[in-house]
């Protein structure tokens, strides 16, 4: 391996990969990062093959090489490969969100719930109680969070408090 054939290399993996230059993406973005690491220990192993074989020739072909491909190989092959990989991860986590009536009839509940113990701590309760109805209001505050967290995550699909509310 020459480091003259850097180009080469990296032109060939884009074409095994399925590299579309129009729109700078792989057909199998997994494939050309493989191929990178498999390069790159096969230069290691020739590396070590020059050094053991006392073959300066090789060896420094080998690190030569290995300093372009560390140097090069982002930009030129895995930046894209990373890309497309994180597109398609993001586009296959759907995530399933209640509809707005099921948050409502929930947050109605809490509620409930919330004033059912905030009337228990009120009253002249037992210290036992007491701590159940603060333990069960905290529960309720967390609970009421998140219904609203996961509302907000995304501003597509984003509930209001105010439409909760209603």
């Amino acid at each position: 391996m020459y480091p003259d054939a850097f180009k080469f290399i990296t032109q060939s993996c884009k074409n095994i990969a399925g590299f579309d230059g129009n729109t700078n993406t792989y057909a199998t973005p997994s494939l050309a990062l493989k191929i990178g690491t498999t390069l790159q220990k096969c230069l290691k192993i020739l590396i070590s093959k020059g050094i053991e074989t006392n073959n300066q020739d090789l060896q420094t072909r080998a690190e030569e090489l290995s300093k372009l491909f560390e140097i090069n190989w982002t930009d030129d092959v895995s930046s894209n490969a990373l890309r497309k990989l994180h597109e398609a991860k993001q586009n296959s986590q759907k995530e399933l969100l209640p509809l707005a009536n099921d948050v409502k009839v929930m947050s109605e509940y809490l509620r409930h719930e919330a004033e059912t113990h905030a009337n228990t701590l009120q009253e002249s309760a037992s210290d036992c109680e007491k701590r159940q109805a603060w333990h069960k209001l905290s529960e309720i505050c967390l609970c009421l969070i998140e219904t609203i967290r996961r509302c907000v995550k995304n501003d597509s699909r984003r509930i209001f408090k105010k439409q909760i509310d209603k």
